[in-house]
């Protein structure tokens, strides 16, 4: 019996507890070797099918291996919901799209990633900014520079260095600014005054010392004001009115004759934002005499703008000739400057609102009189008129450094980062006109929308909004909702999707689910990016569902959903 019970006791102490099999997994885990750590667990799971902790912990390793359907079978068998292992499946899928020899699901996983907004998104950001494509490594610096993790920031210097592809050098001059990485200016001044860099790269490079700039001593601005290079005087002007030094106007002053239409429209805005308010009337009119006149129309309609707000009447005569000049470029920069002045041109927009042929002008016109809350029928009716009647496609921001935004006739080019760019750009410019109408609470503007949602072109993905979009002002939502209840299927989700971009709502939550099953390819993928945007852990489910899906790009954008749905 003694030598029994002494038998029995060795045996159970060489026996390993799952405690032991635990330790040993984590183990593995700490150098990465997901395989042997797999194994392991297996081998735990079926000494320990009981054991809560052994399961999940079998689970977590097939995800890491990239098992994904094995680890989702085995999910299945678990009594209760867990959300850490379900993230971890989730990541699991995403960890596997990085490594497809696909660009495009390489593509989409990383935006999966970045929407995930996890520690693990960093580590996945820093992973493609290191892969063979360049397109993946802008796209992922790109996002990168929304993230501000030191390790991104240390990563982008580094590559800042050393990178040779134009493109992902663009976005590695931006993310610089973006994240405030004062320690590459000196490399980003010399880079203004290099032979070797292009004109784009300069400036970009000027933009983003702007942005970095907290302080510059009047000197070194009279410095930049006198360099030969037409971008560092252009950044001289930028900071000198960024930072609001009074004491360099005789450096910057000079500039509004410059040989170059940049600069003299940047020392333009230095002057009314900074130096004018120190100004005498007549040294103000000194200073804008030859701006008036100046042959390039952006200038000359600058300083129009310029003089009006320092209260000179010859600002609005200019204003006027260039409404109804034969140029259109002279009419449609001059509505643009009306706008911007609100109401020290609305007697100028009234008198030309219904006289005008362009239809650019009349838009301009009327955006004048409405950011006056002066609303009238025919200001609704330019609005809904032109958004009606476009035959092109548009595009809606700031002209070429002058301080006005305008529409226009889209010169949009392709850009790899978001497909379909140029239809983007003019969806969301059309957005825009709904939103004013809106807000006018036109009856037409139901209507509108509707045939807007109604177009098959229609669909902007999650990255574009990320980047373009802005949240949805309450009188666009209203319109928006109202459309939940369409008879029409297409405007209901299209609707649904919308209200998710703009309005982070979930009142358009249950139109997205309940089209799922029956949706294309196309619209799938649509409903889960929108539905990342507004889901809760009470919807996990549904993505756990979604991950069952056949197509990888699909499971992707199911696994970044259920990620983002678990956090909330």
């Amino acid at each position: 019996m003694r030598f029994f019970l002494l038998f029995f006791f060795s045996v159970h102490t060489l026996w390993p507890s799952s405690a032991d099999y635990l330790r040993k997994i984590h183990a593995h885990w700490m150098i990465e070797d997901c395989k042997a750590a797999t194994i392991v667990a297996k081998e735990a799971f079926d000494l320990f099918p009981e054991n809560k902790e052994i399961h999940e912990t079998y689970i977590i390793c097939l995800a890491k291996s990239h098992a994904i359907d094995d680890a989702i079978a085995s999910y299945a068998l678990l009594e209760e919901e867990s959300p850490p292992v379900l993230e971890e499946i989730a990541w699991g899928i995403l960890e596997k799209g990085q490594t497809s020899s696909q660009y495009a699901i390489r593509l989409q996983a990383l935006h999966a990633a970045y929407f995930a907004q996890d520690r693990r998104s960093v580590k996945s950001l820093l992973h493609t900014m290191e892969d063979e494509n360049a397109i993946l490594r802008s796209i992922a610096i790109q996002l990168a520079s929304r993230y501000r993790d030191e390790s991104l920031k240390r990563a982008v210097q580094g590559l800042l260095y050393q990178e040779q592809n134009w493109l992902v050098r663009s976005e590695l001059i931006q993310a610089a600014g973006k994240m405030q990485l004062k320690r590459v200016s000196p490399y980003l001044e010399n880079l203004l005054d290099s032979e070797r860099a292009t004109f784009e790269e300069k400036e970009l490079a000027m933009r983003a010392l702007v942005s970095m700039y907290e302080d510059m001593d009047g000197e070194k601005i009279a410095r930049f004001a006198n360099s030969p290079k037409a971008l560092i005087r252009q950044l001289a002007c930028k900071v000198a009115q960024r930072l609001e030094k009074e004491e360099v106007r005789d450096a910057i002053l000079p500039l509004l004759t410059d040989e170059r239409s940049e600069v003299r429209i940047a020392a333009l805005q230095a002057l009314t934002w900074v130096f004018a308010k120190a100004m005498s009337n007549e040294e103000r009119s000194c200073a804008l005499a030859k701006p008036l006149q100046d042959l390039d129309p952006a200038v000359a309609i600058t300083a129009a703008w310029a003089a009006t707000l320092m209260g000179q009447k010859k600002g609005l005569e200019r204003l006027e000739e260039a409404l109804i000049s034969s140029s259109q470029n002279k009419r449609r920069l001059a509505s643009g400057a009306i706008a911007a002045l609100g109401d020290r041109a609305s007697t100028l927009a009234e008198k030309y609102l219904a006289s005008s042929f362009d239809p650019y002008v009349r838009v301009h016109l009327a955006l004048a009189l409405l950011g006056q809350r002066r609303a009238s029928l025919q200001v609704r009716d330019t609005l809904y008129e032109f958004l009606m009647e476009k035959t092109t496609l548009l595009q809606y921001g700031p002209y070429k450094g002058t301080p006005f935004t305008l529409f226009q006739p889209s010169d949009v080019p392709y850009v790899p980062q978001i497909p379909n760019y140029p239809l983007v750009i003019d969806e969301c410019a059309q957005l825009q006109l709904l939103s004013f109408l809106a807000i006018l609470q036109d009856s037409r503007a139901p209507f509108a929308m509707q045939k807007f949602l109604c177009k098959s072109s229609w669909g902007i993905s999650a990255m574009a909004s990320s980047l373009l979009l802005q949240e949805g002002n309450e009188e666009s939502l209203d319109l928006i909702r109202m459309l939940l209840d369409q008879d029409n299927v297409t405007v209901r989700l299209q609707a649904a999707i919308v209200l998710a971009y703009l309005g982070k709502e979930q009142q358009g939550i249950d139109v997205l689910q309940s089209s799922y099953q029956d949706a294309n390819r196309h619209n799938k993928q649509k409903i889960l990016e929108a539905l990342s945007q507004i889901a809760t852990r009470k919807d996990a489910s549904f993505f756990l569902h979604a991950l069952e899906e056949p197509l990888e790009s699909l499971r992707i954008l199911a696994a970044s959903g259920l990620i983002q749905c678990l956090k909330r």
